[in-house]
C-alpha cells in the first residue's frame, strides 16, 4: 500500500474519530480550501453561480434570490463598468447575465475591494464561464487621499475602513487607489459605476472627479454611520454637485455586526 493511501487511511480510521480534530479540521477547510469544492448554484441550464467562501450566500441570496437590482432598466445594462467594492462580484456577473440575455458582447469591467480573498471569487467566474478575463479584480480601497488605510475583515458584507485596529476581527493595511491607478486598469468612459464600500462614499464623491466627470450613470450607497457623518440629505445635495440627478432612492434598515442599526440608501443617479 502506498504511503499516501496508507495516511489516507489513518486519516479516516483514526484521526477523524476525534470530535475536536474532525472540528478543526473542517474549519480549516471551510475557511481556506471551500473554493475547492466547485461548488455552483444554477439559476437555468445557462446560467450559475460559482460560490468560492461559505459566506457567499449572503451576497448570493440579496442579489439573485431577493432581488436586489431586479428594478435597475435593462437601457441600463453596462457594457463597461466599475464595480467598487465588489465582494464575490455578483453584481458584475449579474451584468454579465443580462448581457447574455440580451445578446450583447463586448464587455468589460474592473472590480475592486479591499479583501484580497476575492480575487479567487473573480477568478472562479471567469474561468468557469469562459470570460477570457472580462472581469479584472483589483485589490485596494476607495478612500481619503492617503497612501493606505487599516482595513477590518468583518464577516459577511461589512468589511470596510477603520481607523483603528479592531480587536474583533482581522486586519490589513490596504493601499487607497487613486483616479489614475483605476483608469489605468481600466480607461473610461464608464457605463456605469455602482459603489458599495461600507461607509467610504463620500470620500468616492470627493476625491474620485474625474472618474464621475466619464460616469454616466452611478449606484451609490449611503451608511449612516459613513466615515464623514454626512447626513442624507448633505450626501445628496453632493452628488447634484457632481452633476447627477437622483432616479430612484432605496431605504433600508440593517444590522451593523449583530446589534447595531444601519440606515441604509441606495442611490440610482444619471447624468
Amino acid at each position: 500500500m502506498k504511503l499516501k493511501d496508507k495516511f489516507s487511511r489513518f486519516l479516516a480510521t483514526k484521526l477523524l474519530k476525534h470530535p475536536r480534530l474532525r472540528v478543526h479540521f473542517m474549519q480549516v477547510i471551510k475557511d481556506q480550501h471551500f473554493n475547492e469544492f466547485g461548488m455552483k448554484c444554477f439559476l437555468s441550464n445557462r446560467e450559475y453561480i460559482p460560490i468560492s467562501f461559505c459566506d457567499s450566500a449572503t451576497s448570493l441570496g440579496e442579489i439573485f434570490i431577493e432581488g436586489e437590482y431586479d428594478w435597475l432598466p435593462a437601457e441600463s445594462t453596462p457594457k463597461r463598468w466599475l464595480d467598487l467594492g465588489c465582494n464575490n462580484g455578483y453584481f458584475s456577473l449579474l451584468m454579465l447575465f443580462r448581457q447574455a440575455r440580451e445578446k450583447r458582447s463586448e464587455c468589460e469591467a474592473l472590480l475592486v475591494d479591499g479583501d484580497p480573498r476575492f480575487s479567487k471569487a473573480i477568478e472562479s467566474i471567469n474561468d468557469s464561464l469562459k470570460l477570457a478575463q472580462n472581469l479584472r479584480f483589483e485589490q485596494g480601497l476607495i478612500g481619503p487621499k492617503v497612501p493606505e488605510a487599516n482595513f477590518a475583515l468583518h464577516g459577511g458584507m461589512v468589511s470596510r475602513i477603520e481607523s483603528e485596529l479592531n480587536d474583533n476581527c482581522s486586519n490589513l493595511a490596504v493601499p487607497i487607489l487613486s483616479e489614475k491607478n483605476i483608469m489605468n486598469q481600466l480607461a473610461p468612459p464608464y457605463d456605469l459605476v455602482k459603489v458599495d464600500i461600507e461607509g467610504a462614499e463620500a470620500d468616492f464623491l470627493q476625491n474620485y472627479p474625474t472618474v464621475l466627470q466619464h460616469t454616466k450613470t452611478l449606484i451609490i450607497e449611503w451608511h449612516s454611520w459613513n466615515s464623514q457623518k454626512m447626513p442624507a440629505d448633505q450626501f445628496k445635495e453632493l452628488l447634484l454637485a457632481q452633476g447627477f440627478k437622483t432616479v430612484k432612492e432605496c431605504k433600508s434598515q440593517q444590522l451593523d455586526g449583530e446589534t447595531d442599526p444601519t440606515t441604509l440608501h441606495t442611490y440610482f443617479c444619471q447624468k
